[in-house]
């Protein structure tokens, strides 16, 4: 389950306080307990999966608002990385 945590002083909280610090220590920065990459590694894998097992449209459309709830919370990776080898 996603919480906020200060780095400070490692208070959690499950929502994001209305001032958007800590109440504890006053940090001005609260960082996600859950990475971005822990969760979209597995949103590829499941998309793979919905085309070669195939699944009900209730499921697939299930799939596609996940995806779009995750980008909200995370934003949309706009560039991808490249390896070096395709600017040589």
């Amino acid at each position: 389950m996603q919480q906020f945590r200060c780095p400070k002083c490692n208070e959690k909280y499950r929502r994001m306080p209305l001032s958007g610090i800590c109440n504890s220590c006053k940090n001005p920065k609260l960082i996600y307990t859950i990475s971005e990459g822990s969760i979209k590694k597995y949103i590829e894998a499941t998309h793979e999966l919905m085309k070669i097992e195939g699944v009900s449209p209730y499921l697939q459309e299930t799939i596609v608002l996940l995806q779009k709830r995750i980008d909200s919370v995370f934003g949309k990776e706009l560039t991808k990385q490249k390896g070096l080898g395709e600017f040589i």
